[in-house]
């Protein structure tokens, strides 16, 4: 097999390390997916690889510096993903790669970026990271007066909507007949 075009699948998950196995490869073709997690290291035994085109995903982590091995990889994009830390050194392949081959990751730094790495950005960069990884965390006090008052809203306004709804004068009889219609029709 000379190439592999897995582009604009709407793949999930880590990209599988089988595919590091593929030694004598010379096109991988990744991009416009939602892979998600590290560039595998195992990619530095794509000893044929020629192209290498994984933009466009939500990649994490550090570009591995073990691509330096790669000698024919000409073509290299792992632009628009969440790529953070230092570019491998300008050694070899690496050295011929772009700007736009990194673009759209604003956490990596190094040549050929403008952006320099210091050790104030790689603080910055764990920090994002860990920030990442507790998307979750919220504020309980907040979430729950929100629902509270979510729930309120909602039982004042339902007697004025369902005397709307049935004609009835009185929102309480008209949540009655709503609720005894909608029981009903679950028995049928």
């Amino acid at each position: 097999m000379t190439g592999l075009d897995l582009s604009n699948n709407k793949l999930t998950g880590e990209i599988p390390q089988e595919l590091g196995l593929l030694s004598q490869i010379r096109a991988l073709k990744l991009y416009h997916n939602q892979r998600t997690g590290p560039i595998p290291m195992n990619f530095s035994n794509l000893a044929k690889i020629e192209s290498l085109d994984l933009s466009s995903n939500g990649l994490t982590g550090k570009v591995p510096s073990e691509l330096i091995k790669l000698t024919s990889l000409s073509t290299f994009n792992v632009s628009h993903n969440n790529l953070s830390g230092k570019l491998p050194e300008m050694k070899a392949q690496v050295g011929t790669f772009i700007e736009a081959s990194y673009e759209g990751n604003p956490l990596i730094c190094g040549l050929p970026l403008e952006k320099k790495c210091s050790t104030d950005s790689l603080v910055t960069n764990s920090s994002a990271e860990v920030d990442n990884e507790k998307w979750y965390a919220i504020d309980m006090t907040w979430f729950y007066a929100s629902s509270g008052s979510t729930c309120g809203v909602f039982w004042v306004l339902l007697p004025f909507f369902t005397s709307i709804l049935t004609g009835v004068e009185d929102g309480y009889t008209g949540l009655k007949i709503v609720c005894l219609h909608v029981i009903t029709s679950f028995m049928i």
